[in-house]
């Protein structure tokens, strides 16, 4: 088991998948019942548990990357305090740049992944379906944020500041005036909602 949770380490991310692809693949096939393939899979499986926010449905998947965001920008905050360094990717100023993380990091960590998990294990293709669809969630805030050519400073679009004190996704403000509320909160101006927020709305 201690094997397993150091194997949630994004550090070892890669290198764990070809592990599985290529016992997967191998000539004498993958046997659970052999203690090296039962590790690999309790690994596999518990590193895509780790990872399976997107795998959700959108309300719940759309909730925690929200917090997931504000954990990293705290955790920027405190670094750059500390003056130590610190990963860039992890600071999201506004929704288009928290939309083109949660992209980034369903198409180049969560797909391949979990394409592998499904090929294995074929009856969990239901997941595949909630990142495809998630993913298109995101692309869906990008585009609302560059439409056409146009593209607006960051200071014009609706913030994510962190709001610590409720755990809620903190002050959301908006171009001519700012409010303060929830992910999926109501009785906005069209410029006040957040990405997220106008598609839910454009939903119900």
């Amino acid at each position: 088991m201690c094997k397993s949770i150091l194997a949630t380490d994004m550090a070892t991310h890669f290198n764990l998948l070809n592990k599985f692809r290529e016992a997967v693949h191998s000539e004498g096939g993958f046997s659970p019942a052999q203690n090296a393939d039962k590790q690999l899979l309790i690994s596999v499986l518990l590193h895509a548990a780790d990872l399976s926010n997107p795998t959700r449905e959108w309300e719940t998947s759309k909730h925690w990357a929200s917090l997931v965001s504000i954990e990293f920008n705290s955790q920027v905050e405190k670094e750059k305090e500390m003056k130590l360094p610190y990963l860039p990717f992890m600071s999201t100023e506004n929704d288009e740049s928290k939309a083109k993380q949660e992209t980034s990091f369903i198409e180049y960590i969560i797909e391949p992944m979990w394409k592998d998990v499904i090929e294995f294990l074929p009856e969990l293709d239901f997941c595949m379906e909630n990142v495809l669809a998630n993913k298109a969630r995101w692309k869906g805030f990008i585009k609302r944020s560059n439409p056409g050519s146009a593209i607006g400073s960051s200071s014009s679009r609706p913030s994510l500041a962190s709001n610590k004190s409720n755990g809620s996704l903190g002050s959301v403000s908006g171009v001519g005036g700012g409010g303060s509320g929830s992910f999926g909160g109501s009785n906005k101006s069209e410029d006040e909602m957040s990405f997220a927020e106008r598609e839910d709305e454009e939903e119900s």
